[in-house]
């Protein structure tokens, strides 16, 4: 038999290996469809969503078709040196496309109210009020953030904002927070993906629908904490202490509830092996940040007027009452039915549908990362607060980060598996299905609450009369733009208590914007009536009125 034939049979032989190797990706694509097609024809009815889940289902089996090439494998290759340029052309085009987004929403008095509270308190601790802010209280006085989350890693944006006071700062810190995102995912996929599987799937992340409009949207201290704790996680496998501790510490100052999340890093490297040493100095440090948090720091910043203490809140979040961590762990594991109840029902079932859809429910249960999904995930679950079960909301984004890490480890280990012989071109095979099976979720619009249009003219001209370091009441659309001074109120903070003449006498200029809330037509009637304050010239449709001196 010649050389040729030989070859020629010995090929054949392995196109069949590789056929039945890969005969269980093709039924990983089949989940694209039977994802998106009950939302399409059952739920919502999204016929675009079903029209672009069928292109990628079938841009995804012919990806898969041309695995008897080497086509992905030279592909691979070729892209591998380039790697690092096209993970950071990926990520500036999404900070720039983040920071527009953002920066417009203000411009044009958007829907940004925590991009504002958190920008009043910046204002505030660099003029003499530390931590301070007047929308978290009930009656529009100062009062101390930390007294209602811990996260003095916040403070660090002082140097920059005492340079360029202003939302702007905040509104480029989340676009920056979120695109490096890729950075560390990338050094933890590149081991087991190849330089150019790892990039795309670094960059995919950015397309799962909550990341992809977190970072131009209104500011969430959340958002700070993916990129914080996927540097730990790296850290920690590739054993650099000094990065792990010191992304840890700066996780651990951005929100008190990152000490579960240490735990179960604790948990993972003692599992994994990763770390056996460091798992209960983790685990001691993150209980430890947490109780200290919660039952010393949060009530020392505390003071009546702030909307909740932190106790109480942590009681609201968790769904189960109790006056110490120990009495809140007794009575869940001894109330199974109500635990049960609390967490199968079907609110949990479209939440966790919704929320993890676009990672294609590949088993991320294959991977340890999952662990640090545990505690957000069973928070949320559990919290009797509908927004905490929201796919969208701040709170969903480090189990989600995480899952997503956990979901392409698994979908590159089993197409290293199935293709064993392949190399790199394995992980740029799960990038590629993992990128078809997230395009429909970019085909499904979100419906998110937005404030009314303000009429822009007349909105700016009105901040333009305003002094500085007055008190100002305005309606919540003027937020973000008047967050700049000591006090600053509006209806969605004060709701109809600005009808009691002993809060409002605390505003040096009150703006009204009649028909805006039903609340605001009563306080129309009583501004006018009010004779310590003074009606001044306004461009319609607002109502100004300065308090007399």
């Amino acid at each position: 038999m010649s050389e040729q034939s030989t070859a020629q049979i010995s090929l054949g032989r392995g196109r069949e290996r590789l056929t039945a190797r890969a005969a269980w990706l093709f039924l990983w694509v089949a989940l694209i469809p039977l994802l998106y097609v009950p939302q399409a024809l059952i739920g919502v009815k999204e016929p675009g969503v079903l029209v672009v889940a069928i292109l990628s289902t079938a841009a995804a089996v012919c990806a898969l078709l041309l695995l008897r090439t080497r086509l992905w494998d030279r592909l691979a290759d070729l892209l591998a040196p380039r790697a690092w340029i096209l993970l950071l052309l990926g990520i500036v085009l999404y900070v720039a496309a983040s920071i527009h987004h953002g920066l417009r929403t203000i411009g044009s008095f958007g829907d940004a109210d925590q991009t504002a509270l958190f920008n009043q308190m910046l204002w505030n601790t660099l003029h003499g009020h530390p931590f301070a802010t007047s929308s978290e209280t009930l009656d529009g006085s100062l009062g101390s953030h930390f007294g209602i989350h811990f996260s003095p890693t916040l403070l660090l944006l002082l140097t920059v904002y005492a340079l360029w006071p202003g939302p702007q700062v905040l509104v480029v810190v989340q676009a920056l927070a979120v695109g490096l995102i890729p950075i560390p995912l990338y050094l933890l996929l590149r081991p087991r993906a190849g330089a150019a599987g790892a990039a795309l799937l670094a960059l995919a992340v950015l397309l799962v629908p909550p990341l992809l409009q977190l970072g131009g949207s209104d500011f969430r201290e959340h958002a700070l904490l993916p990129v914080f704790l996927l540097t730990a996680l790296w850290a920690l496998e590739t054993r650099r202490p000094a990065f792990l501790w010191v992304s840890l510490l700066l996780a651990l100052g951005i929100r008190e509830e990152v000490g579960a999340v240490l735990v179960f890093l604790g948990l993972y490297a003692l599992l994994t092996g990763r770390g056996r040493a460091l798992w209960l100095p983790m685990a001691a440090l993150g209980v430890a940040w947490l109780l200290v948090a919660v039952r010393i720091v949060m009530p020392h910043f505390w003071s009546p007027q702030l909307w909740s203490d932190p106790w109480r809140r942590f009681q609201d979040v968790s769904g189960f009452p109790g006056r110490t961590p120990a009495e809140m762990a007794f009575g869940l594991l001894h109330r199974p039915g109500p635990l049960f109840h609390a967490i199968v029902n079907r609110s949990n079932v479209d939440y966790l549908y919704h929320a993890f859809r676009a990672l294609l429910l590949i088993p991320p249960w294959g991977d340890a990362a999952l662990l640090l999904a545990v505690p957000g995930l069973m928070t949320n679950l559990l919290s009797p607060l509908i927004y905490m079960k929201l796919p969208y909301a701040q709170y969903t984004l480090v189990p989600l980060v995480f899952a997503a890490l956990a979901t392409m480890r698994v979908a590159v280990r089993v197409s290293s598996r199935a293709l064993p012989e392949r190399g790199a071109g394995a992980g740029l095979t799960a990038a590629i299905v993992v990128g078809c099976g997230l395009l429909p979720s970019q085909a499904s619009p979100v419906s998110l609450e937005t404030p009314p249009h303000v009429p822009l003219d007349a909105a700016r001209e009105v901040v333009r009369s305003l002094r500085p370091g007055e008190a100002v009441y305005a309606p919540p659309n003027f937020y973000v733009q008047i967050g700049g001074r000591k006090i600053v109120g509006c209806s969605d903070q004060l709701h109809d208590r600005m009808l009691d003449p002993a809060i409002r006498i605390q505003y040096d200029r009150v703006i009204l914007w009649p028909g805006d809330l039903p609340a605001e037509t009563t306080l129309v009637r009583q501004m006018a009536a009010d004779t310590r304050f003074r009606r001044e010239p306004a461009p319609e449709p607002f109502l100004v009125y300065r308090r007399r001196s």
